[in-house]
């Protein structure tokens, strides 16, 4: 089924997350910063309004002038921030589609929840958001844009406890209202569950990523 879209109804959620608090996890040479300025430049030039798009960034120091380029406003991407704009900005907004666009690190645990590691997470506090979860929220009477286009470029290979992942993870987990029977959801996936995302070195690209 088609999806029907006014630009000044389309919201944009854009991360890109190549440098972390745990320095060891950096995506070496970037690319998530770039992918996700890409996208959120397509957003734009289809006329989705500035203001509907908040783009959080975490880019490594070389890749820095990409961010001054950019033109747009851009954000952290801690897990404070990016759980906020979701539950305080996108949930009692009135539209007809939201974009997530996330490139960087995820992990998947035992009971095959995908988790989406933000840029402020270490060995100690990994700071994620459980993506099930976010996906269950924005299916439901709790938010109020209509339907959802999820393109998620990170990893859902399983961290051992004994390799130094937590028993809890923790992080951010949304709560959701009733199902809605009007609301319609699109994911796409650069990782089967056990799997590594890949990142081309030389274009400085996910391997996930839609020329655009």
């Amino acid at each position: 089924m088609q999806l029907m879209a006014k630009p000044d109804r389309t919201f944009g959620l854009i991360v890109g997350i190549e440098k972390y608090h745990e320095s060891t996890w950096n995506v070496p040479g970037g690319g998530p910063a770039d992918d996700a300025l890409k996208f959120a430049h397509w957003l734009h030039r289809r006329g989705v309004p500035k203001e509907n798009i908040r783009l959080c960034l975490s880019a490594l120091e070389e890749n820095h002038q990409l961010i001054g380029e950019c033109g747009l406003t851009v954000e952290l991407a801690t897990e404070q921030n990016i759980s906020d704009i979701v539950t305080n900005f996108l949930s009692p907004k009135s539209g007809d589609l939201l974009y997530i666009f996330w490139a960087g690190h995820g992990v998947i645990t035992s009971e095959r929840e995908r988790r989406l590691i933000c840029a402020d997470a270490n060995k100690q506090n990994w700071q994620n958001l459980d993506f099930n979860s976010l996906l269950v929220l924005l299916g439901s009477d709790k938010f109020q844009i209509r339907n959802h286009i999820c393109i998620i470029d990170a990893c859902a290979n399983y961290v051992l406890e004994s390799k130094g992942r937590p028993t809890n993870l923790g992080g951010k987990t949304f709560l959701s209202g009733q199902p809605k029977q009007d609301s319609q959801q699109f994911v796409l996936l650069a990782t089967r569950e056990g799997e590594k995302a890949k990142v081309n070195s030389e274009t400085q690209t996910g391997y996930c990523f839609i020329s655009i």
